[in-house]
């Protein structure tokens, strides 16, 4: 959930003035080392907490813009951040105040100055600071806020032992069924935590096959009730706790932790309302499998409408950018008399991609193997792609597959057409070998072209990870003729009729009711239609093509 719109940042450390635009639920910030990531996420720790670093305190001259601090001049340190509060976002009564002074969409500046033991700090436009009772109101509703900041060089299992106290309390106000039972109180305190971490150990055990089960380490008995909560792992007949794994069972325990407690918080007399996480390198220590996991995982929790999470992280993992729904391009950029100043500048998933990996910052990866945890389908063109998207959105398939055509794997305007397909195909046997079994690429012809499935499946066995399906001609509008090619002849007759009364030289209907397009045409007539399937399908709108929708989606089970 976005909390946190935009940040704008003067002169702080190696920014002399610099914003993240449109952050969204999960983004990230990639670059070269020392290029002044990290930088952006100390802006926002002192922000909410005054300190740069969890263990630093704030020192105006040593954290004031490196490429000025020999300039006379008054030294400020600015930091505003653009808050957008969504429906889930709720001030308690007491907090009416509070909700009353910022609305809904507000901005908070803080400002540093020289031997002010506080930042001064502004509303909205105001170039006037807030009083003592604002300032108060202020902090109020930060308040609400949870703000974690958790460096690349931190031990995850110290993280988990400080929230120990967090966890305790999820798991005794889960407890409180139990509360008339007392001869079964630690049996009822046992399924409460096998419940509460199921998820957990459910992950766990799914990307590291060695675990047979991840529990927490809770009491047994009245003497054990002054415990120190833990994680216990099994594997075989041995159980052992967190500290004894490897670094990136560690970490994936660790984002795992604190999204449970965080959400419980959430659903608890409205202490928190929402959660802003600003991880460094969160791909540190993990294996390729691992991740991919921590990514989706990443996305999948900042993306739950009951979560109220938002995290920005810095990162030289592909992975990482494939999953983020907002990334940043941050480099040194010249200023001045030979200074430089960190600059952070705001691009699509796939030309992030090709910056960190042009400057050695990420991995090179084929486009048919991005997103590896998602099952993806290939289909000719853009107008198959985006019709084929609006129907799993209307019929809200869970976990729908990603959809892409050949011109968004090549990056390009490649147009479709079977023998390019099969050329691709045929180029990437290998690669598409390798994805995941559960990650499967589904392929999908027109209904023309449905004799040529061979052509692509000769290359794969039965047990390789993909799939050749056509659209079958026996589904398609029968008041559409064959001049109507492709994905189009599976429309309805509202989208079509829409367009025909739009364009009535365009479209043209015999006695029979039965539509036909010219040839010169057909460019034109696609794009029109294309125009009304993106505005929204409705009801009656997949009569001809829910069928085959639902056939897709099995197959990439």
């Amino acid at each position: 959930m976005i909390t946190v719109r935009d940040i704008t940042i003067n002169r702080f450390r190696s920014i002399r003035e610099s914003e993240l635009e449109a952050l969204d639920d999960f983004s990230v910030l990639a670059g070269l080392n020392n290029s002044g990531k990290s930088n952006f996420l100390r802006a926002l720790n002192l922000f909410f907490t005054g300190r740069p670093e969890p263990e630093i305190a704030f020192d105006l001259m040593r954290d004031y813009y490196r490429g000025e601090l020999s300039a006379k001049k008054r030294k400020e340190i600015s930091i505003s951040l653009h808050f957008t509060l969504a429906d889930p976002f709720r001030f308690r009564p007491g907090l009416v105040p509070v909700e009353q002074m910022l609305g809904r969409d507000f901005s908070i500046k803080k400002i540093w100055s020289f031997r002010q033991l506080e930042p001064a700090i502004y509303l909205n436009d105001s170039a006037t600071p807030l009083g003592i009772e604002d300032v108060e109101k202020i902090n109020q509703f930060l308040g609400l806020v949870s703000f974690r900041y958790i460096p690349n060089r931190v031990i995850p299992t110290e993280i988990i032992r400080r929230e120990q106290q967090a966890l305790r309390n999820v798991l005794v106000r889960r407890l409180a069924r139990y509360r008339k039972q007392a001869e079964a109180v630690f049996g009822g305190l046992q399924t409460t935590a096998e419940g509460l971490v199921k998820s957990i150990s459910d992950d766990v055990r799914k990307f590291v096959p060695d675990v047979q089960k991840v529990r927490l380490a809770t009491a047994k008995s009245l003497a054990d009730l002054a415990f120190q909560f833990g994680y216990r792992l099994t594997e075989g007949a041995a159980e052992m706790d967190e500290a004894e794994q490897g670094s990136g069972m560690q970490s994936l325990l660790m984002f795992e932790t604190l999204h449970l407690i965080d959400r419980d918080y959430f659903q608890q007399f409205g202490w928190k309302q929402a959660a802003i996480w600003a991880v460094e390198e969160p791909e540190s220590s993990l294996n390729t499998a691992l991740e991919a996991r921590t990514a989706h995982l990443l996305a999948g929790i900042a993306k739950e409408t009951s979560g109220r999470l938002q995290i920005l992280g810095t990162t030289h993992s592909d992975l990482m950018i494939q999953y983020a729904q907002r990334g940043y391009f941050v480099d040194k950029q010249p200023y001045g008399k030979g200074g430089l100043t960190s600059i952070a500048v705001p691009k699509q998933t796939r030309e992030l991609l090709q910056a960190t990996s042009r400057q050695g910052v990420s991995r090179w990866t084929n486009p048919l193997l991005l997103y590896p945890l998602e099952p993806a389908v290939l289909v000719e063109g853009k107008f198959d792609r985006d019709f084929l998207q609006e129907c799993m959105r209307f019929l809200a398939i869970n976990n729908p597959p990603r959809i892409v055509c050949l011109a968004d794997l090549k990056g390009d305007d490649t147009q479709g057409g079977i023998d390019r397909l099969i050329y691709f195909i045929k180029e990437n046997v290998d690669v598409i070998q390798t994805r995941a079994a559960y990650a499967k690429v589904a392929l999908v012809l027109d209904w023309d072209a449905a004799n040529r499935r061979t052509s692509f499946s000769k290359h794969f066995s039965p047990s390789d990870p993909f799939v050749c399906l056509a659209w079958a001609k026996s589904e398609v509008n029968p008041l559409l003729s064959q001049t109507f090619r492709g994905v189009e002849r599976f429309y309805p007759d509202r989208i079509v009729s829409l367009v025909e009364q739009a364009h009535p030289n365009l479209i043209f209907s015999n006695a029979k009711g039965i539509r036909t397009v010219n040839a010169d045409d057909y460019g034109s007539v696609k794009q029109h239609l294309n125009a009304v399937v993106r505005s929204g399908l409705q009801t009656g709108d997949l009569q001809y093509s829910e069928a085959m929708v639902k056939r897709i989606v099995a197959s990439l089970q």
